[in-house]
């Protein structure tokens, strides 16, 4: 009798080194040098070869945590892709919303928490719901499909904002795009299930809760970053078009100066505090422009995903009918 063959713990090891790599990666290309950082190239290196490591175990152990040989089925790698989005656009969409709400909106934090707990609530509730179509017939890719319209739809809202935006047009579009990543979560798990042979759906769930995590670990990181870089590039432009030669620049700052001297400041403190309320004007504009254009990517990249799972779809359904039927 052959001695039976223990679980690959050390593997936990391996993941937490490729999960802690990538987001320190993550974390020194905004704090410090981008891509030229040491600590960038390091963490990263370290992450990535970690998850080499692990992915290699798992492809070659007994018992392996997660079954790595799931990713040989193309449409499970491509779920897989489905399901780091959902994550990755889940806790990103938060993220966004409380930058957008409390960073632009300036509304308490308490506000803030309070509402995106409503939204957590929704995505409980979306799930709920997946599960009941689901066992009233519909196909989970149907599922999937509805859900990135939705998230497409909400990103391409937030995109449009204006600068004079109020929280009231912020709530449609915030429920739409969370109901849309919970049904997201559930549908790609579901759809992930129908990509691999029934002997191996057992399998799905482990893979699909960690490539979950991951999404949801990288995605602030990245979101922050995003906006970070487009917060710089956005001040930067529009400085060009307030130097001290503009005519309407010194207009406006005229404008300041003379209402701060009106409520008692001297003509060199109402001078400061005139350009320091135009600067700050200008980062407030780059920050929510910024955002805006964050919100035009995901946009963009949930219209792309709908082609992809529609092409694949097609491309699964045309080789069933080139398959000769049972004799």
């Amino acid at each position: 009798k052959s001695p039976e063959v223990d679980e690959d713990w050390p593997s936990i090891l391996w993941f937490s080194l490729f999960l802690a790599g990538v987001i320190f990666a993550a974390v020194y290309y905004e704090e410090f040098e981008g891509m030229n950082s040491v600590g960038f190239i390091v963490a990263l290196s370290l992450g990535l070869l970690s998850g080499l490591v692990f992915f290699i175990r798992s492809l070659t152990h007994g018992k392996p945590l997660l079954d790595a040989s799931l990713v040989l089925y193309p449409q499970f790698t491509f779920a897989t892709g489905l399901i780091f989005l959902a994550g990755f656009h889940f806790v990103g969409m938060v993220s966004m919303l409380a930058k957008l709400l409390g960073g632009v909106l300036k509304m308490p934090l308490a506000d803030v928490l309070s509402f995106i707990a409503v939204l957590v609530v929704f995505v409980l509730l979306s799930a709920i719901m997946v599960a009941v179509l689901v066992r009233q017939g519909f196909k989970p890719v149907w599922i999937v499909i509805v859900a990135l319209l939705c998230i497409a739809l909400q990103s391409y809202t937030f995109s449009r904002f204006a600068d004079d935006f109020s929280f009231n047009l912020v709530l449609k579009p915030a429920f739409i795009g969370i109901i849309g990543a919970g049904s997201l979560f559930i549908g790609s798990l579901l759809y992930a299930m129908t990509a691999v042979p029934p002997p191996q759906v057992t399998k799905v769930s482990a893979m699909h809760n960690v490539i979950f995590g991951l999404g949801c670990a990288l995605s602030s990181a990245f979101f922050t970053v995003h906006v970070d870089l487009g917060r710089v590039q956005q001040v930067n432009y529009l400085r060009e078009y307030t130097d001290e030669g503009n005519p309407l620049v010194q207009q406006s700052r005229s404008s300041q100066q003379a209402l701060y001297i009106m409520n008692g400041y001297s003509p060199d403190d109402a001078a400061a505090a005139a350009v320091a309320g135009l600067q700050g004007s200008i980062k407030q504009q780059g920050y929510f422009k910024a955002i805006t254009q964050t919100y035009f990517l995901v946009f963009i990249v949930s219209l792309l995903l709908i082609a992809l799972v529609l092409l694949v779809e097609f491309i699964r359904t045309f080789k069933k009918k080139e398959q000769p039927a049972p004799s």
